[in-house]
């Protein structure tokens, strides 16, 4: 089966454009097209499928497993509207004039897909969604976890979890604190979770100059990209340890079944992202406690230097929220922060749904 990254690595010039079809059909047919597309993907290093979207180019390709006729090409292309906006340069675009409570054919899907592969956090501006559209969209990406705090669950809708500092009847409705220091989500579980994807329903009203509530995205691929060859080849060597305990202060209190549920787990401290190969940095400082091997005075220095380097603002997206957004990332290849910068007189609540992963390699 071809993959958009080993298409471009099996050309030298020109560019290719292929059905954005990758995951489920073998291409055996391509469309060249020089120009604004080579140009995109020699500048900004984007996939070829990425690089005709940014150029607006739209490509025919035949199939073994399923052949369109003329006509039937033409359909199909029509149907592919979908247009980016780069947000920031290692992470990050905005998709556009995609309306989330509406069916998605299949052909806008893996557009979607494959520009959520590449840009790792994707931002859907004005979306107006019930519960059922939220679960529905989110299941086009994988099966979706129950989170272990259950008392934090969306009625009816296990699959959604409430973050809010809304209080009602005396009790917290959702996670007050969720995402305040620097994490990828369950990182602490043997099969974390591909990608999160969070639903503003009410945040913090804005200042004139200001917004409450940002959350911050870097990439840990970029930044496995900026280490010198020697770090990289020794990071490739290490184990980390990973427990939703670390800090047992800034947590929902677990009852012993709960915490059954979430035993400590040991993930490679670079890890492989799934779909486009890249190493990425699989070390946060919410869920690592330490590195196998090490002892503890080094184990921590470790931690600490690799943190500090992914958190570097050159590998960052810091995204503004706005009422109806919805944005997802990918939880291999980025860690996030929610800067709390808002009292509770501030009310925020976010819906969230988790798509399983694949076992850490």
């Amino acid at each position: 089966m071809w993959r958009t990254r080993s298409c471009a690595r099996r050309l030298e010039t020109g560019s290719v454009c292929i059905s954005p079809t990758y995951n489920e059909l073998e291409i055996d047919e391509f469309t060249m097209i020089s120009g604004a597309t080579y140009h995109l993907q020699r500048q900004y290093g984007l996939s070829p499928v990425l690089a005709c979207h940014e150029a607006g180019i739209f490509v025919r390709g035949s199939t073994r497993k399923d052949r369109h006729s003329h006509d039937d090409r033409l359909q199909a292309e029509e149907k592919i509207t979908m247009k980016l906006h780069k947000l920031a340069s290692p992470l990050g675009s905005e998709i556009l004039d995609i309306d989330l409570s509406r069916p998605i054919d299949d052909a806008t899907f893996r557009q979607i897909d494959d520009a959520f592969s590449e840009r790792s956090v994707l931002v859907f501006r004005d979306q107006v969604m019930t519960p059922a559209q939220h679960v529905e969209f989110s299941r086009r990406f994988g099966g979706l976890e129950i989170h272990v705090l259950k008392q934090y669950l969306l009625a009816d809708f296990p699959e959604i979890l409430l973050i809010s500092n809304v209080v009602e009847n005396g009790k917290p409705v959702g996670i007050a604190d969720a995402g305040q220091q620097w994490h990828t989500d369950l990182s602490y579980v043997e099969i974390p979770s591909r990608c999160s994807i969070l639903y503003a329903k009410q945040i913090p009203e804005p200042g004139p100059d200001k917004t409450y509530g940002d959350t911050c995205f870097v990439s840990t691929a970029a930044a496995y990209d900026a280490l010198d060859p020697e770090m990289q080849k020794y990071l490739g060597t290490l184990k980390a340890r990973h427990s939703y305990l670390k800090r047992p202060h800034v947590r929902a209190k677990l009852s012993e079944e709960q915490k059954k549920q979430v035993p400590e787990v040991i993930h490679p401290v670079i890890r492989t992202h799934p779909v486009t190969g890249r190493k990425c940095i699989y070390v946060n400082e919410s869920f690592t406690t330490e590195i196998v091997g090490l002892g503890k005075e080094e184990s921590d220095a470790l931690i600490l230097q690799l943190c500090e380097h992914c958190q570097s603002e050159q590998f960052m997206y810091r995204h503004k929220w706005r009422v109806g957004d919805v944005l997802m990332w990918d939880n291999c290849s980025t860690q996030h922060l929610a800067v709390a910068d808002y009292g509770p007189e501030q009310a925020r609540l976010m819906n969230r749904t988790t798509v399983r992963g694949t076992a850490v390699f």
